[in-house]
Formats: C-alpha cells, sequence, structure tokens
C-alpha cells in the first residue's frame, strides 16, 4: 500500500513511500 508522509521542519517536504 502507500503511505504518504509529512514532515515539516526548515523546509516542508511531503513524500510518497510505497511498503
Amino acid at each position: 500500500f502507500w503511505r504518504v508522509t509529512a514532515s515539516f521542519g526548515v523546509t516542508g517536504y511531503l513524500y510518497l513511500d510505497q511498503i
């Protein structure tokens, strides 16, 4: 399935991780 991970620090990013 697809897992969506979001992280926000100095820069924000969003990525999809197929696990």
